[in-house]
């Protein structure tokens, strides 16, 4: 079973509106859940180190945009 997760989405393969499905109880450690296009209807696993990765952008956007501030 999954629950479906709350915000706006990217796919990844046609740039579309995706949905996220987190899974209860996944099988593998580091898959969290799937990211299905409501366009192309394609289907990929959403893993920990992709969540990772999309948290690092924000802060290093953040820093940056203070930086150029500071600066200012």
């Amino acid at each position: 079973m999954s629950n479906k997760a709350e915000g706006i989405f990217k796919c990844q393969s046609c740039g579309g509106e995706a949905e996220l499905f987190i899974d209860d109880t996944p099988k593998d450690e580091e898959k969290v859940g799937t990211l299905v296009c409501k366009a192309c209807g394609s289907r990929e696993a959403v893993t920990l180190e992709n969540i990772q990765d999309e948290r690092l952008k924000a802060v290093k956007i953040a820093v940056e945009s203070e930086r150029k501030a500071f600066l200012f």
